[in-house]
C-alpha cells in the first residue's frame, strides 16, 4: 500500500489485534479451569492446562511486540530479495528460502484446489467425512486403550503362597527356590524377600521384590519380562503365584477385584470357588487370588464345664494359661548392643507344645489351694478334650 515498514507493522498489528485477543482469551477460558480441576482428573490435566494457557499468553505477547518490531526492520524477501546475494552465504540462504517459499506456495495452491473441489461437491465431501469418521472406529482394537500407560520403573514383584499351615522354614525354603529361579534372568539385578510382613500376613505368604538392571542394559521391558517370570516360577512345586508385576489398581491393589459378602462361611466358600473357576476361564486374567483361604489346622479345646467348675478351673483361667504357654507373652524388653529394643517373650519350648500329648499334659492353676496355700494344679486333659479340627482364616471372601 506504499507505506513504510514501521507504519505497516503498526497498522497490521492494529487490524489483527482484536482477533488475536479473542482467540487467546477463548483458549484461556477453556483451559485455565481445566488446569485447576480437582480429583484425579485434575492431577492428570493440571500441567497440561497450565502449559496451554501460558503458551497462548506468551504467543499473544510476542504477536504484539516481537513480531511487529521484526517486521519493521526486516525487509520482505519477496519485494527486496533474500539477503545479501553478493556473498556465498547470502546466495546459499537466499536459494534455500526461495525453494522453501516455492514449496509452501505449491502446497497452498494444492490446498486451494482441494478446497474448491470440496465446495463444488458438497455431498461427496460429506459422505467421505462420514465414512472416515465411522471407519476410524475399526482402528480402536489395533490401537488399544488404557487409563494410565504401563511405566517401566525397573522393578517388579512376585507374590506367592504355600499351603495353609506350612511352617515358616518351609516357606523360607520356597523363597530361596524362587530367588534362585529369578536370578537366572540376566535382567534381574537383585531380589529382596519378606515373609509374613505388610500385606503378606501369614507364615505361608511371601513377597519377593525384584530390581532389574538399567533399561539400556536389557532387551526386555518389565511388561515383557513378567510373563516369562510367571512361566518360569510356575514349575516350582508347592507354591501358588498370587502376583507377578507391580499392583496397578487403586490403593496398590489388583486392577480387577470382585467382592463377595455374606454371613455364611460355607456359602461364601462355595461362591468364592465358583467365581474363581469362572474367572480362570477368562482369557487374559492372571495371578488370580482369593482371600477365602483353605481352613487351617487347629485344635479345639472342648471344656467339660461341670468337671472344671468342681475342680475350681474356669474358662478364663484355661484361656489365660494357654495363651502365654503356646503363643507367648511379651513380659519385658531387651536393648541389644546395636541399640535396638527387642521384646522378651516367654512360652514353652517347641518340643513341649507341638503334639496333643504335650497339650494334654499342660497344668492349669485351680482356684482351690493345697494345705500349704499353693494353688492346686490340674492337668488340661482332666477338664477338657482336645480335638483336631480346622478353622477359617478369614470371615469374608474377595476374589
Amino acid at each position: 500500500m506504499g507505506k513504510d515498514h514501521r507504519t505497516s507493522a503498526l497498522d497490521g498489528t492494529a487490524e489483527i489485534g482484536l482477533a488475536v485477543l479473542a482467540t487467546t482469551f477463548s483458549i484461556v477460558a477453556v483451559f485455565l479451569p481445566v488446569g485447576f480441576m480437582g480429583g484425579i482428573i485434575g492431577r492428570f490435566f493440571h500441567q497440561f492446562g497450565v502449559t496451554v494457557v501460558a503458551a497462548v499468553l506468551i504467543s499473544m505477547f510476542v504477536s504484539f511486540t516481537l513480531d511487529p518490531m521484526l517486521s519493521s526492520v526486516w525487509h520482505d524477501p519477496d519485494l527486496h530479495g533474500t539477503g545479501n546475494k553478493t556473498s556465498w552465504y547470502g546466495r546459499t540462504v537466499g536459494r534455500l528460502l526461495d525453494w522453501f517459499s516455492a514449496r509452501m506456495d505449491a502446497l497452498g495452491h494444492g490446498y486451494a484446489a482441494m478446497l474448491g473441489w470440496a465446495l463444488k461437491h458438497r455431498l461427496a465431501t460429506t459422505l467421505i467425512a462420514i465414512v472416515t469418521f465411522f471407519g476410524s472406529f475399526a482402528l480402536v482394537p489395533l490401537i488399544g486403550t488404557e487409563f494410565v500407560p504401563a511405566a517401566d520403573l525397573g522393578e517388579t514383584q512376585v507374590g506367592f503362597t504355600t499351603p495353609v499351615g506350612t511352617a515358616m522354614e518351609v516357606t523360607e525354603a520356597k523363597v530361596r527356590q524362587v530367588e534362585a529361579a529369578l536370578k537366572t534372568f540376566p535382567e534381574v539385578a537383585y531380589t529382596y524377600a519378606t515373609i509374613n510382613a505388610g500385606n503378606t500376613s501369614g507364615r505361608n505368604n511371601a513377597l519377593v521384590s525384584v530390581r532389574l538392571v538399567d533399561r539400556r542394559a536389557r532387551k526386555l521391558s518389565t511388561v515383557q519380562l513378567n510373563p516369562k517370570i510367571r512361566e518360569r516360577l510356575g514349575g516350582i512345586a508347592g507354591i501358588t503365584l498370587t502376583m507377578v508385576g507391580m499392583p496397578d489398581g487403586a490403593g496398590g491393589q489388583k486392577a480387577v477385584q470382585v467382592s463377595i459378602q455374606g454371613d455364611d462361611l460355607d456359602e461364601l466358600r462355595r461362591l468364592s470357588q465358583e467365581a474363581s473357576r469362572r474367572m480362570l476361564a477368562i482369557r487374559g486374567l492372571t495371578d488370580l487370588d482369593s482371600s477365602m483361604k483353605d481352613d487351617r489346622p487347629t485344635i479345639e479345646v472342648r471344656i467339660r464345664r461341670q468337671l472344671a467348675s468342681d475342680l475350681g478351673v474356669g474358662v478364663a483361667q484355661i484361656g489365660n494359661a494357654l495363651r502365654p504357654l503356646l503363643a507367648g507373652d511379651a513380659i519385658s524388653s531387651w536393648r541389644a548392643p546395636d541399640d535396638q529394643n527387642y521384646d522378651v517373650r516367654v512360652r514353652l519350648p517347641r518340643d513341649a507344645r507341638t503334639g496333643l500329648a504335650d497339650l494334654n499334659a499342660l497344668m492349669i492353676a485351680s482356684s482351690q489351694t493345697n494345705a500349704d496355700g499353693t494353688p492346686k494344679m490340674v492337668p488340661l486333659r482332666q477338664v477338657a478334650d482336645l480335638v483336631p479340627t480346622t478353622g477359617a482364616t478369614r470371615s469374608a471372601a474377595a476374589t
